[in-house]
């Protein structure tokens, strides 16, 4: 199967940083392994970097003559996802110019996210994966990506959700902490809306049983772990219903 990254139409071509070209000449991903080469054709730059807390939003842009301004757009979230999370997101993506897309693959605005945290709060992933669904963003992890706990809820919303190999989804309860420093398990029944978001997300099959899954770990280090091959067989991949 293609790689990701080449199937994105806002990318010429992808390589994997290998420390034997100058990094002048690429724009690395933040949180990954890879990069995007630069060009006379294809420059990509850093427009704007948005740091709230422990999330940076960075704001991608290369030279495409489809969009008004001759410039498409993709996003890079890194860090926590925090309270500021889905409005950050929501600013950039209102301050975009149109692109005329001539890809039919891709279902949505084509403004891809690329993922990488260690979790956040709960409440905050769902906010930020329905604005996904919402705004039809499409979402995925390439080399090097890890997607954790409230950043695989958010996941989960993107109206087209890839994985490349070596990256990783970890689904785990939702918990609070104790005094003692101890954690106290949510109960399923106090987390309905938990579950209808997954099966608003995923569908019913599959929202019940990654939900299930999911509250099956109760802890701060185990999770249900997921590489790419496991989210496709799972219904965690692909184009949103």
């Amino acid at each position: 199967m293609k790689s990701i990254l080449n199937r994105l139409s806002l990318i010429a071509f992808a390589l994997a940083l290998q420390g034997c070209f100058s990094a002048s000449g690429f724009h690395k991903i933040a949180g990954s392994n890879v990069g995007f080469k630069n060009s006379n054709e294809i420059d990509y730059r850093v427009d704007k970097e948005v740091v709230t807390g422990e999330l940076t939003v960075r704001l991608v842009s290369h030279r495409a003559e489809n969009c008004e301004n001759g410039r498409d757009y993709h996003l890079e979230l890194n860090g926590a996802i925090g309270p500021d999370a889905t409005r950050a997101v929501k600013l950039i993506l209102d301050s975009l110019p149109k692109c005329f897309r001539t890809d039919a693959s891709l279902r949505g605005s084509g403004t891809w996210v690329f993922m990488n945290s260690g979790g956040g709060r709960l409440v905050d992933g769902i906010e930020l994966g329905r604005l996904f669904r919402e705004r039809r963003i499409p979402v995925s992890l390439v080399k090097g990506q890890i997607c954790a706990s409230s950043c695989a809820v958010a996941f989960i919303g993107g109206s087209q959700r890839e994985m490349e190999p070596n990256t990783e989804l970890f689904f785990h309860s939702p918990y609070r902490f104790k005094f003692n420093g101890g954690i106290s398990c949510v109960d399923r029944n106090d987390i309905r809306i938990l579950e209808l978001y997954f099966n608003d997300m995923l569908g019913n099959k599959n929202g019940e049983y990654a939900f299930r899954r999911m509250m099956d770990y109760c802890s701060t280090s185990d999770g249900w772990v997921l590489n790419k091959d496991a989210a496709r067989t799972f219904g965690l991949l692909g184009f949103a219903n």
